[in-house]
């Protein structure tokens, strides 16, 4: 089943890579690290569904928050006092950064549901 460990290598590097910008977009930390584990209990078509979704996300959702995030004149600094020391303030980089993060939420979301949803329709099938 090499197949199924290079999709899951797929899916454990893709996790890893957008950890840190999807966790802070409030994306919940157990179901998104749940992604990457016990990959070899999974099915394949399970594998291969979730690894879509991965790549689709990095490609669209993903890329537009870190898009963002390393605006050239936007340091880890200035994000820091953007959103800690005036986080009721709407700067437009702040503004575009809620945005991309809510899309990149509701994508996960929509996902987490759908998954949920699958698992039921063959718990209720037996």
């Amino acid at each position: 089943m090499s197949d199924g460990n290079s999709i899951g290598n797929l899916i454990t590097g893709l996790v890893e890579e957008m950890e840190n910008l999807t966790l802070d977009a409030a994306v919940g930390t157990k179901r998104y690290k749940a992604l990457a584990e016990r990959l070899d209990k999974k099915r394949p078509a399970t594998l291969k569904r979730t690894l879509e979704f991965l790549q689709d996300v990095r490609e669209k959702e993903y890329k537009e928050v870190n898009r963002i995030w390393t605006l050239p004149t936007m340091t880890d600094e200035v994000w820091f006092n953007y959103l800690n020391l005036f986080p009721d303030t709407d700067f437009e980089e702040t503004a575009l950064l809620k945005k991309a993060r809510k899309a990149l939420k509701m994508r996960y979301v929509a996902f987490f549901k759908t998954t949920s949803k699958t698992k039921t329709n063959k718990l209720g099938k037996k």
